[in-house]
């Protein structure tokens, strides 16, 4: 965090100064220069206190060439608190500028980009630097399914908790739920109420016949809520209105892209106040502090169901267009941070807690090298989806974070219990949160047909974990530099392994020259053998002859 004390104190006096109309153009320029100095930080972001005891958030663009500054009830200290989760790569401070630009002039902006670039994440930061660390803005998630009356408003039956409605909710959305509208329907007594009314009583639901309430949905209730302090929406008829996030609306079926329409405004800017015809006409005002930020997966591109929005809606938002994926750099930024394992507890209650990794950063890192390299296999191998299955694998950082827990709270034992096998630890993280989740992978309880084991044996899930075995054995393909010597990535893990778990210490010059010697023999040997092996074509032989002499050969050929 760079943005310090000096430069708050200065840009104190800029922000005073842009309130004032007698300031000269050449004084805010020089206030202006001084925003941007105090946004030039890892962040691009910076806390600035007010005389009147107010403050703002300043937010540098990418290109460093513009800010903008952003009323905030937060403090310093909260301030703090949330710069801690936000990761400082190209893509989030790019968000969050133009999260901000479109805040601050009232207009509603489309973020477009795959799952794992981090649009809610980065909402959800942009929510906390507004209302404070534990702000839990309102959302509405658009599927084909979804009713547009949870998005403006409905009858309910009167006298029922919130706690009841829920359970009526869900009941809706169910397969019973489901058959008691196709009823309806066939019956030709379908109507809102009248669907609340026969599921409150499927329910056994203590509900007057009849009697009903009209109930707003979560786009006027956003126009017209307040934010509480403790960060929850409190619904109110006259507040300031909040941010609302309305996600995937790419999947959005057409009542829900209508009843959208009408937050256009005039100039592009956010409508000041919509009717609500499912109450008779009702006219809500948007309060001053209403925002709304829509979100969507690009059409195509193995995002199941997704559709280009409709131009209309387009026209009406600020669309930013974000890239599929996040860039290297800022995913070996996102690796670094996970795999300190800092933001990941101990828990002492685990069996498997035994080494902790964030007091061994350096092993934490290698063992995050490996996971983020076959994360990155294993997102290109299925951008376009897997073969035979229309739904998508999800893989995003938060896989990552799984992969973090169970090598900090569900390590293996080597079998003498000598230790702890942090290569076994990976290898069971990657296949129980990424080649489980796949269609096409090796049976795990055994092949019932010769058939059966040979695909098993040629299926995605199979190659994939091939792949890992490169990554961390071969000393050809990914052979890394550790401590003067070279050596595969499995060897440096087992020798921090050892050290973490109290045994061993780092080699000395002469051991280091001697295992440089011997990594360099045992390459020229293997070497030769391949080359051997490519003239005279595949053979057991050879393979007899890589084991007698203990080398593992290139899994890559």
């Amino acid at each position: 965090m760079n943005a310090g004390p000096k430069n708050m104190k200065i840009t104190e006096a800029a922000v005073q100064d842009f309130k004032k109309a007698e300031v000269s153009p050449q004084d805010k320029l020089k206030r202006f220069r001084e925003l941007q100095q105090a946004t030039d930080n890892d962040h691009g972001m910076a806390f600035i206190k007010n005389a009147d005891g107010s403050a703002v958030i300043a937010i540098q663009s990418p290109s460093k060439d513009n800010v903008v500054a952003l009323k905030t009830r937060i403090s310093e200290a909260q301030y703090g608190e949330i710069l801690e989760k936000i990761l400082p790569i190209p893509e989030t401070q790019s968000m969050l500028y133009d999260l901000g630009m479109s805040y601050a002039n009232r207009t509603p902006i489309m973020l477009e980009g795959g799952t794992a670039i981090g649009k809610t994440y980065s909402v959800n930061r942009f929510a906390e630097l507004l209302y404070g660390p534990n702000a839990k803005i309102p959302d509405f998630y658009c599927n084909g399914q979804t009713d547009v009356s949870e998005l403006m408003g409905k009858y309910v039956p009167a006298g029922l908790t919130p706690q009841q409605m829920g359970r009526i909710s869900e009941y809706l959305k169910s397969d019973a739920g489901a058959a008691l509208k196709a009823e309806m329907k066939r019956d030709g007594d379908f109507s809102n109420q009248a669907l609340m009314e026969r599921a409150a009583l499927e329910l056994k639901l203590p509900v007057q016949k009849g009697s009903f309430t009209f109930q707003l949905g979560v786009l006027p209730k956003a126009m017209t809520g307040t934010m509480g302090a403790d960060g929850i929406m409190q619904e109110t008829s006259d507040g300031l209105g909040c941010m609302l996030h309305i996600q995937e609306v790419g999947m959005a079926a057409p009542s829900v892209v209508n009843a959208l329409l009408k937050i256009r405004g005039d100039k592009g800017k956010l409508a000041a106040d919509i009717q609500v015809h499912e109450d008779g006409g009702r006219l809500v005002e948007a309060g001053e502090g209403f925002f709304l930020v829509l979100s969507t997966n690009p059409p195509g591109k193995g995002f199941k169901e997704r559709f280009e929005v409709d131009s209309a809606l387009a026209r009406a938002l600020v669309w930013k267009n974000l890239p599929d994926q996040l860039s290297a750099t800022s995913m070996e930024k996102i690796g670094d941070r996970i795999f300190d394992c800092s933001k990941v507890e101990l828990r002492p209650d685990s069996p498997g807690a035994i080494v902790n990794l964030n007091e061994h950063t350096q092993l934490g890192a290698m063992l995050g090298e490996v996971a983020l390299k076959f994360h990155q296999l294993f997102q290109d191998k299925l951008r376009d989806g897997e073969p035979g299955r229309k739904q998508k694998i999800p893989v995003t950082i938060d896989s990552l974070w799984k992969v973090a827990e169970v090598l900090q709270n569900h390590q293996v034992p080597k079998p003498d219990y000598s230790g702890v096998d942090f290569v076994a630890t990976l290898k069971g993280a990657i296949k129980g949160i990424y080649i489980d989740a796949l269609r096409d992978k090796p049976d795990p309880f055994g092949s019932t047909s010769l058939a059966d084991a040979g695909k098993a044996t040629s299926s995605l899930g199979a190659e994939l974990m091939k792949q890992l075995e490169t990554i961390l054995t071969s000393a050809q393909v990914e052979e890394i530099s550790f401590e003067g010597r070279k050596m595969t990535r499995m060897k440096a893990i087992e020798i921090l392994s050892d050290r973490a778990f109290g045994g061993g210490q780092p080699a000395s010059a002469e051991e280091r020259k001697q295992s440089a010697e011997e990594t360099r023999a045992n390459m020229d040997l293997e070497g030769s053998i391949v080359d051997l092996e490519g003239m005279l074509g595949a053979s057991s032989l050879f393979d007899d002859l890589k084991n007698v002499l203990g080398l593992k050969g290139n899994n890559n050929k």
